[in-house]
């Protein structure tokens, strides 16, 4: 088997001593003849507000709210940042228990 691609998540907030690493696993898609050695990860384009979204980071403000019963990129509210949403530190998001990971509130990793 040529080269192939594969990935590992690893814990933010693992306790010192202890492997943050988990079980890597194949990304599968790959062309299965030749080396897959440089993998890229990209985002399809921002959505503008009013367009459809499932989360803040497909929104180029970085909000995605329920507007009339569909979720919709939306400006910047005046409020606190969902899980998902845009943020600056941790004390941007609503839920106490989130993390400002590369400017998204997002909760940490179980433990």
């Amino acid at each position: 088997m040529n080269g192939k691609l594969w990935v590992s998540a690893i814990d933010i907030n693992a306790t010192p001593g202890t492997d943050r690493s988990h079980p890597a696993f194949f990304l599968s898609g790959q062309e299965l003849t030749s080396d897959n050695l440089r993998g890229f990860w990209v985002l399809d384009p921002c959505q503008e507000a009013g367009r459809a979204c499932t989360g803040g980071d497909q929104c180029c403000q970085g909000f995605c709210r329920a507007v009339g019963g569909a979720y919709q990129c939306v400006a910047p509210p005046n409020t606190c940042s969902n899980d998902g949403e845009r943020c600056t530190t941790a004390s941007s998001c609503c839920n106490s228990g989130d993390l400002c990971i590369n400017g998204f509130c997002s909760l940490p990793a179980p433990r």
